[in-house]
């Protein structure tokens, strides 16, 4: 049996109880639909508000555009920025007509139109002869100028059984002018890792050797993976690649080939490879005479 809750002292009937909680419900439903009432319009101010500050900036977005599209066509129209004059210095083997053939401007276009960075990197792409290029504008003289390095090859290299230049960047490009009659030795390698170790040791190594490499016709590697050079007539083994060594092999050489010259002994062979493991010893292999091979130890 389910007791009835008594009701509280305050109410003197049921009827007042029932009457006083259903005015208190109905003012909670009243307070409730005021509280959303205000809350909606609270959203919708903010809506509103949002959508009249993204249509003032809409308006201020068109200006702007029309403006600017207004300002670069008169720009574009102003015969004082037109270009008088293309420079181009710094040619050599490259011809300023070539340049003034490749870049896509001309005398008489307007100098706000022309691109500076991508004309850069198609001459770079089309002359990979240039190590350096650098283009400016003169707005005083109206023109245009392109400065250009020209790359020299510290080494020959060959591509479809022609010589091709080859600097220490490892860019390979083709051979303008005097570049053909140039005293310096051919790379011989069968791949990419072969080319830039020889490289590498070509770079050190003409440090020390300068004076030596007008007589360097090639270098290579040999079948023990040592560094072989062909200087003059003489085949000379450096041994392996060992950059701390290199100083000192490159004294110890001159000094064969200087004894070699004050004695007028012709060589064929100088192995230098002993010094790689610490051994000072040269061997030294001498033109045979009247039939006998003779071999001295330096």
């Amino acid at each position: 049996m389910i007791k009835k809750r008594p009701l509280p002292k305050k109410y003197k009937s049921k009827r007042t109880y029932v009457k006083k909680f259903s005015f208190a419900a109905s003012q909670r439903r009243t307070r409730r639909g005021e509280s959303l009432l205000f809350k909606f319009g609270k959203v919708l101010k903010k809506t509103l508000l949002r959508i009249l500050v993204l249509g003032v900036l809409v308006c201020v977005f068109i200006l702007l555009f029309r403006a600017y599209d207004y300002a670069k066509t008169y720009l574009y129209d102003d015969e004082r920025l037109f270009i008088d004059d293309i420079e181009v210095v710094g040619c050599g083997n490259v011809t300023e007509t070539e340049i003034k053939n490749l870049i896509p401007f001309k005398v008489g276009d307007n100098m706000l139109k022309i691109c500076l960075a991508s004309t850069k990197a198609q001459l770079q792409d089309q002359k990979p002869e240039l190590k350096n290029i650098s283009l400016k504008r003169s707005w005083k003289d109206k023109k245009i100028i392109i400065s250009l390095e020209e790359r020299t090859p510290e080494v020959f290299i060959l591509k479809d059984g022609n010589k091709i230049g080859l600097d220490f960047d490892n860019k390979p490009f083709s051979l303008r002018g005097n570049m053909f009659d140039m005293k310096i030795p051919v790379l011989t390698y069968y791949t990419e890792q072969e080319k830039k170790s020889l490289l590498n040791f070509f770079e050190q190594f003409k440090i020390y050797m300068a004076e030596y490499i007008p007589f360097i016709t090639e270098i290579k590697f040999g079948e023990t993976e040592d560094i072989i050079l062909n200087l003059d007539d003489k085949t000379v083994c450096w041994g392996q690649i060992q950059y701390k060594k290199t100083e000192e092999k490159a004294d110890k050489l001159k000094t064969v080939l200087k004894d070699l010259s004050d004695k007028n002994i012709n060589a064929k062979y100088i192995d230098l490879s002993l010094i790689d493991d610490n051994k000072d010893r040269i061997i030294v292999k001498i033109v045979p005479e009247e039939n006998a091979e003779q071999e001295e130890k330096l």
